[in-house]
């Protein structure tokens, strides 16, 4: 398997209760070269600030996908362990979702089905 980068992903909701704290949240944040800020639909506004500025507070250099003013989707491709990440088509005043497509040969629905869903906000 190719990595050529290290993503990590930031509980939106969570995040401030471990960011100083013993465990290795400061760590992953410090090394990620790209952030995906998830579960952003659970915190205000103001409270999406707060991870932004606190996460750039320790990695200022890395990218970060819950960009509020980014009119275009934002795609993860993943095929043979190489994955990607570009802007799709624009929104258009659609609303705001998210898919996983998967496509393979003798793939288990579900299994699949299963680790998503134990991955949904509660």
């Amino acid at each position: 398997m190719l990595l050529d980068g290290v993503v990590t992903v930031v509980d939106a909701k969570r995040i401030l209760e471990h960011l100083g704290q013993d465990g290795h949240a400061d760590e992953q944040v410090a090394y990620a070269d790209l952030l995906v800020i998830n579960k952003v639909d659970l915190v205000s506004e103001l409270g999406h600030r707060h991870v932004v500025d606190a996460i750039a507070g320790i990695n200022a250099g890395c990218e970060h996908i819950a960009i509020r003013d980014v009119p275009e989707r934002m795609v993860f491709q993943g095929v043979h362990g190489i994955f990607r990440l570009t802007l799709g088509q624009p929104w258009a005043g659609e609303p705001l979702l998210t898919q996983a497509v998967f496509i393979g040969r003798n793939l288990r629905r579900e299994e699949i089905v299963s680790g998503v869903e134990s991955c949904r906000a509660g």
